[in-house]
């Protein structure tokens, strides 16, 4: 009996070693597993606790963009500078008979006419019923074209264009407030500084100064926000003809800020001028969106403290005072109407005070 009973014991113990020693390995690995999706939901939750500000005003954007996308019907016009510069206007087919005012809306530097910012105010109650509004496209945008090196001189603040189309209409419209979103208000603040501005008020709705250090902060995120951009920058260099007048690689590789989008600005400064220029220099004339001095006309900067774009540390606050400014709390990248409807009226009441319409 004793021997029985060791001969069973043994059996026993081996097959429970036997059954054990698996069993303990797979709950080894998946106590590490769930360790390890713990301290990868904890960081997460740190971050986003970090950056809430930033991901609700991602949110917002994402919403208002969702919200106010349009495919308004337009009457498309492709124009020429005395230079031979081509650009293109595009005016909403339901249009008032004799409007008084006209609103010239300037979409972002790599965006048209169908963004939701700008069909977010050309159908808000800020433009009454029997204003007129249009929206101008600088040379490479809305179905114009770049045609010449010699049109490639200029970067986000050129205003020979937007001059010579106001000066087209000036005679027509008793006021006319000129509205730049995103980096298409850079060419606004730049026109607003000169001696003989055309138009009656500037506006710019979230628009960088130095637009080297907004993508200077989406190259340090996590979300890598300047891939997207890179990718996006390539695809309208082809649409507007620049990658016909000037070679710089077939894919944007790396698709960043400093591994194509600056490389090929600085490429085609190059290849216009025949020296090569660091974008640091090229910046203060072509490339900052800031006020640098009062402007001549009445101006106004409103900013978004949760914008997701254009971050409220890249702006040069030294330079405020030149212009109005208003900060909104809410809204994301240029979503100030959609979110706002006290924006909207602010805006309209801001309009007709600096620029009242003539009888």
């Amino acid at each position: 009996l004793i021997k029985k009973a060791a001969a069973s014991t043994a059996a026993a113990a081996a097959a429970i070693a036997t059954l054990t020693q698996p069993v303990s390995t797979q709950t080894l690995r998946s106590l590490r597993l769930r360790r390890l999706r713990r301290l990868i939901l904890l960081v997460l939750a740190f971050r986003a606790a970090i950056h809430r500000k930033w991901l609700k005003g991602l949110l917002e954007t994402t919403i208002c963009g969702l919200a106010c996308f349009r495919l308004l019907p337009y009457r498309r016009e492709l124009l020429l500078t005395p230079q031979g510069c081509e650009y293109s206007v595009w005016w909403p087919r339901c249009a008032p008979v004799s409007p008084k005012r006209c609103w010239v809306l300037l979409p972002g530097g790599m965006s048209n006419g169908h963004d939701f910012y700008i069909t977010s105010l050309g159908t808000s109650s800020a433009i009454a019923p029997d204003e007129a509004w249009v929206v101008f496209h600088n040379p490479g945008q809305g179905g114009s074209h770049i045609k010449t090196l010699e049109n490639l001189q200029y970067g986000l603040t050129r205003t020979d264009c937007l001059t010579d189309f106001l000066s087209r209409i000036r005679s027509k419209f008793s006021s006319i407030v000129v509205v730049g979103f995103s980096a298409g208000g850079m060419c606004v603040t730049a026109l607003a500084q000169q001696v003989s501005p055309i138009a009656d008020a500037f506006v710019t709705v979230c628009t960088p100064d130095r637009i080297r250090l907004v993508f200077e902060a989406h190259s340090r995120w996590w979300f890598r926000f300047d891939v997207f951009f890179a990718i996006w920058f390539h695809l309208c260099v082809k649409a507007a003809g620049i990658e016909g007048l000037v070679r710089f690689g077939k894919f944007p590789w790396p698709p960043t800020w400093h591994g194509y989008m600056r490389p090929f600005t600085e490429h085609v400064f190059k290849a216009v001028t025949g020296s090569h220029r660091r974008f640091e220099e090229l910046e203060g004339e072509h490339f900052d969106g800031s006020l640098k001095a009062p402007s001549t006309m009445p101006c106004l900067r409103i900013w978004c403290r949760d914008d997701p774009i254009v971050p409220a540390s890249s702006l040069e606050n030294g330079r405020f005072q030149h212009s109005e400014v208003w900060w909104e709390e809410s809204g994301g990248h240029c979503g100030q109407f959609f979110w706002s409807g006290e924006c909207v009226r602010r805006l309209r009441a801001w309009a007709v005070r600096v620029s009242p319409v003539l009888n």
